[in-house]
């Protein structure tokens, strides 16, 4: 219990310090840059260690695409790029997350309704010229290792032709997969204290850019599905070399954040 009120305090002061930031900063670019930090102290606070393989641009890629397990994956991603979010309408109505979320620009959509649909898209399509924006093609979390290919909406795919950068693809995947996943019409509170009571959460994270030119949206969400796809098999192989490395630590020497565990790895 006593770290369970430790990190909601700290929750509170950190998304209550972002409240303030976004208000009294214009610049959209410095917006994105203030919620990296935020999101940054959030995951140390909440002890969730990020294992991430793949290059990471000089420039954040314009275009984030990834599988979705749990809200924990906004928090993690946010830390590893200056970014915003497409999200689901029905947040809007949450207190103090649905205010937050107009701050930090994200984009709301209804995934059942065309017009909205649609109005979302001309959004991101007028924002990405500038800012970096992250979608799930999913539109919702599952607990599945790799993405569904008939839930892989193609929204995103119009917008490759306009992320001269390319799209950025990100595989995600939880060291406990069952308990961090959130699916199913959870109900957020039980789920956040069973994360809170965690001591320590590992995620590992695999991703790569797609280049262009992206020549139709049906060979992008092609290559995207794709893409994703194999990054979400190798952060489960990632997992499994990670667990396999600790349990052959000597016990005199426990495991810590310096072991090599990929080419690259962001730890948090």
């Amino acid at each position: 219990m006593h770290r369970i009120l430790i990190k909601l305090f700290a929750i509170v002061i950190i998304f209550s310090s972002l409240a303030l930031t976004m208000i009294v900063s214009g610049c959209p670019k410095k917006r994105q840059h203030r919620l990296q930090i935020h999101l940054s102290l959030l995951c140390r606070f909440l002890n969730l260690r990020i294992h991430f393989e793949g290059p990471v641009p000089k420039e954040s890629p314009r275009l984030i695409v990834s599988n979705h397990i749990s809200y924990l994956d906004i928090f993690l991603i946010g830390s590893i790029f200056p970014t915003s979010f497409l999200a689901k309408a029905e947040l809007k109505a949450w207190p103090i997350l649905g205010s937050l979320g107009r701050l930090v620009q994200t984009v709301f959509v209804r995934r059942d309704c065309m017009h909205s649909r649609l109005r979302a898209l001309r959004k991101l399509k007028q924002r990405n010229s500038m800012l970096s924006y992250c979608i799930f093609p999913e539109g919702t979390t599952s607990i599945a290792i790799s993405p569904s290919k008939k839930q892989w909406h193609r929204g995103h795919a119009y917008l490759g032709r306009f992320s001269p950068q390319g799209i950025y693809c990100l595989g995600i995947h939880y060291s406990n997969q069952k308990e961090m996943a959130w699916v199913d019409d959870q109900d957020l509170i039980p789920h956040l204290l069973r994360i809170l009571a965690q001591k320590r959460l590992d995620v590992f994270v695999s991703g790569s850019l797609i280049h262009g030119p992206f020549l139709s949206p049906e060979a992008t969400l092609e290559q995207t599905f794709t893409s994703v796809s194999a990054h979400a098999r190798q952060a489960l192989r990632f997992a499994g070399d990670f667990k396999d490395l600790v349990s052959n630590q000597p016990r005199s020497k426990p495991c810590s954040g310096q072991i090599q565990l990929a080419p690259f790895e962001r730890m948090l």
